[in-house]
């Protein structure tokens, strides 16, 4: 059975989606067909660039969720947290009761990506769906913007 894990920090224990009798690579594209139409994704301003969408659950209430996801960017000043993939510095752009808006700023400042997370509430579980684009040309971006979104 491949479980895909997001990486569980404090707060979110439990982050995982199940596709069993896939590989991760297929489990990805598979999970993503189903559920286009429901992302409210980032525009870019490159035609074509790299993307990625996922949904999953926690077992969790959405507003600690979205509390851990805003310690998580405040903390990079005081060094109480960093962004594992290339050191990028993650910026709250917006956010209401439902949608956090993000952008994110690699290591060397050479690119910028944005991603939108929406939240629902399912009794005491949050459902997430969130999404990264490049904001420049990109093909392969090394799953840059998966890990915007772990």
């Amino acid at each position: 059975k491949d479980v895909l894990w997001l990486e569980p920090r404090s707060q979110l224990p439990g982050l995982v989606l199940s596709l069993p009798g896939l590989s991760r690579m297929k489990s990805f594209f598979v999970l993503a067909v189903p559920f286009v139409a429901a992302y409210n994704c980032p525009s870019s301003s490159s035609s074509i660039h790299a993307s990625c969408r996922v949904t999953v659950a926690a077992d969790v209430p959405c507003e600690q969720v979205q509390a851990e996801m805003k310690a998580r960017v405040d903390g990079q000043s005081a060094g109480l947290w960093h962004d594992p993939h290339n050191n990028g510095t993650y910026s709250l752009i917006d956010s209401d009761k439902d949608v956090l808006d993000f952008q994110r700023v690699t290591g060397n400042k050479k690119y910028t990506d944005k991603l939108r997370f929406d939240f629902k509430d399912i009794g005491n579980k949050c459902e997430i769906s969130a999404c990264s684009a490049s904001q420049v040309f990109s093909i392969g971006d090394f799953s840059t913007n998966y890990c915007n979104l772990r």
